[in-house]
């Protein structure tokens, strides 16, 4: 029958841990602590109880950056968003907003309420056939992927007539819209681009 306790190279282990979190404990510490233990303790467990215990400065940085990390999480799983805040394009891109929808579109100095995404998308273009931006001869615009996909085109067909598409008329230009909103954002960003008028265009988007 074992009396000793059965893992000689926890504590080590634990030593060595708890070096890389910013202290120092002795091999008898770490292994007093894995004997006090339970079989539902875990490592971070042993570690958080000692860093509570040695220094109270390492234990406010420790759950420091747990607070952070966990609103981190909570923020790219699609929490609310803020009402009355809105984000640009660069922004959005970092977001988790497959389930948020746009209220507004502001471009420039111009704002326009939008029911959703394609709603979303035809403003924007609109506004560039409107202001100059885009004409006929800038056609066709790929999508963010390309992929032989368009964005934009003269007609409501790809590249590769085989790939679908939700294709809606703007003016005399077709524009798809079969996408989710973080890829309406990168479609909106890739357009923006490919006219090399990105440093011009200010766009502010609204979501609900």
């Amino acid at each position: 029958m074992i009396t000793e306790y059965p893992f000689p190279s926890l504590p080590q282990a634990l030593v060595e841990v708890a070096l890389k979190l910013g202290f120092t404990i002795t091999e008898e510490e770490a292994k007093e602590f894995a004997q006090q233990s339970t079989q539902k303790n875990t490592i971070k467990d042993i570690v958080s109880t000692k860093i509570e215990i040695i220094n109270p400065q390492i234990k406010n940085n420790y759950y420091e950056k747990k607070k952070i990390i966990s609103n981190s999480i909570k923020y790219n799983s699609g929490d609310k968003l803020s009402s009355d805040a809105t984000y640009n394009l660069d922004s959005l891109l970092s977001m988790n907003i497959i389930s948020s929808k746009p209220s507004k579109i502001v471009i420039n100095t111009k704002e326009y309420d939008t029911k959703n995404w394609t709603d979303l998308c035809i403003k924007f273009v609109l506004f560039l056939i409107e202001n100059n931006y885009l004409t006929e001869s800038n056609l066709p615009i790929y999508t963010y992927s390309e992929n032989k996909k368009y964005f934009i085109n003269k007609e409501a067909k790809h590249e590769n007539p085989e790939r679908d598409g939700k294709w809606v008329k703007v003016g005399n230009l077709f524009i798809d819209v079969k996408y989710n909103a973080n890829n309406h954002v990168k479609n909106i960003l890739k357009t923006l681009n490919f006219l090399n008028i990105k440093n011009d265009i200010d766009i502010k988007i609204k979501l609900s």
